[in-house]
């Protein structure tokens, strides 16, 4: 996604479906979908007429507050757009394809009626309205509950009318969170949780323990070790369920550890036991599933305040309220008497990114392909790939080898700012790595694989020249460039526009040769 201040970039394109979240009616589904002109939300997942093309800006106002601009293209060409006579929302056929459509001031200029504003409900949620880009007055698309349209001028942002939720339906172009891109909001129907690796730490780390990461012992739970202790690695699994007025979601969460045992409330004595679940928790599909079979393993995962990185987690039973908390010393607190205002509730999670601080940690690693942003030459691709010893950015999405390993860590300075670090495996084995000799970007093998390399110190003793910062454009942008860890010279990852790799010390940072979108 590309931040835009009324400049002429590309926008950004992804394939979803939008759900409505108006579903209290006898609509067979509450998918939006197209049918000629009219804009409706009563079709089923399965109804190929639900698939869109929502092209994506993010425009920042006179107060450098960012905001996305979106068109919603239908799979048939047509876009939804207002209709200014009377604030209906309609099908509309532009006089040129949106992919001919470069800049957010061309599309304001020629069609302001097609664009939205997308905005999130409130802070984090995965529930957003769209909001007309036209000025005059306020429209915001909306159906009822039989999924007919609503007259724009009427829906209010606060309603269920207007929410929406958006699935995925191919591989977004862009580096997400594994929660952004898998989460789903659930209301009781049947769809997949999403589930991440993390490592919880307790707040209420005043004691004179070692560390306070939450772990299993057998089937004690405690919270009383360090962060290189394997049993503290858990998988959460987490879904997001509408409160009973379906005005508010909030996330349920299941907490497995790494033996299979899960988090469960013992309702005999209130207690926080590792307990082995009927099946495991990656073979329950939804939440009333859970709920029928095991509600003591059943978490809220709240915010401590919106927008915090703490959080509490209460049971899901609902005969009393239980929280889990520990006490300086890592001992577990009856969950009865837990405060959700204390920070003996409270945890950070971490998740599987490492903070490497010149210390003996693990890697992250991840696949991705490398799309370079300097393309407006002939080549017939723009993705990062490598022949031989050389490293080109004019293949293909198809093109096999255009897929990296991408290792990271991130380091701190001495001021305890976090840096990325990268290493770019290609699928081959070699690595991207500085030729010190000319500056030149070249493939090279080394001695042992990334893969055996466990810590940050060893890569920069045996081969700094493979190591390199990976830098945001700005803050918030999902476009990064790369600036190699070698530190007598600055050296940069470019590309022409043809695709041919630049001289590293000739690359500046921040322009369109230096800069790459992650997939």
């Amino acid at each position: 996604m590309k931040i835009f201040d009324h400049s002429d970039r590309e926008w950004h394109t992804t394939d979803h479906q939008l759900y409505s979240r108006n579903e209290d009616g006898q609509a067979p589904g509450h998918y939006m979908w197209v049918n000629g002109r009219s804009v409706l939300s009563n079709a089923v997942s399965e109804n190929q007429k639900t698939h869109f093309k929502i092209h994506t800006v993010v425009e920042l106002d006179e107060n450098k507050k960012s905001h996305q601009v979106v068109i919603l293209e239908h799979k048939g060409g047509s876009v939804v757009a207002i209709n200014q006579e009377d604030d209906t929302v309609i099908a509309k056929e532009l006089p040129k394809p949106l992919s001919q459509s470069n800049s957010l001031d061309e599309v304001k200029k020629d069609n302001p009626e097609v664009l939205f504003y997308k905005v999130a409900r409130e802070e984090d949620s995965e529930l957003f309205y769209f909001k007309s880009y036209l000025k005059d007055k306020q429209r915001v698309l909306g159906f009822d509950q039989k999924g007919n349209p609503m007259n724009t001028s009427q829906v209010q942002p606060d309603q269920l009318e207007s929410w929406f939720s958006s699935l995925a339906t191919a591989k977004l172009k862009l580096q997400f969170t594994v929660e952004q891109i898998h989460a789903r909001l659930f209301n009781h129907s049947d769809r997949e949780w999403c589930t991440a690796n993390h490592q919880l730490l307790n707040c209420n780390d005043t004691g004179l323990i070692r560390g306070h990461y939450m772990w299993v012992n057998g089937r004690s739970v405690l919270s009383n070790a360090t962060k290189e202790n394997q049993e503290s690695h858990f998988k959460t699994h987490t879904l997001l369920e509408l409160y009973e007025d379906k005005r508010r979601p909030r996330q349920v969460v299941m907490l497995e550890h790494k033996s299979g045992y899960v988090l469960a409330i013992n309702q005999d004595d209130d207690t926080v036991i590792a307990k082995e679940p009927p099946k495991p928790p990656s073979e329950y599909k939804i939440l009333d599933e859970v709920k029928e079979d095991s509600p003591e393993i059943l978490f809220y995962k709240t915010a401590r305040v919106p927008g915090s990185e703490l959080y509490y987690f209460t049971s899901f039973l609902k005969d009393k309220q239980r929280i889990i908390g520990f006490d300086p010393e890592g001992k577990q607190i009856n969950t009865t008497e837990v405060q959700p205002d204390k920070r003996e509730s409270w945890f950070s999670i971490k998740k599987n990114v490492k903070v490497i601080d010149h210390s003996d940690r693990e890697w992250s690693t991840a696949d991705h392909q490398l799309y370079s942003r300097n393309e407006e030459g002939e080549a017939p691709g723009h993705y990062m790939w490598v022949n031989g010893k050389s490293v080109l950015s004019n293949a293909i999405s198809e093109n096999n080898k255009t897929y990296f390993k991408i290792h990271t860590v991130v380091e701190l300075d001495e001021n305890n700012k976090p840096h990325q670090v990268v290493i770019l495996e290609h699928k081959s084995g070699s690595v991207v790595a500085i030729n010190q000799d000319d500056d030149n970007v070249i493939a090279k093998e080394l001695p042992k694989p990334p893969s055996q390399s466990d810590t940050l110190k060893e890569v920069k003793r045996d081969s700094p020249e493979v190591l390199f910062y990976k830098v945001a454009k700005e803050p918030g942008s999902e476009l990064y460039y790369f600036k190699s860890y070698l530190k007598d010279k600055q050296r940069i990852l470019g590309f022409d526009q043809e695709g041919n790799p630049m001289n590293t010390s000739q690359v500046q940072p921040k322009q369109q040769e230096s800069l790459f979108s992650v997939v």
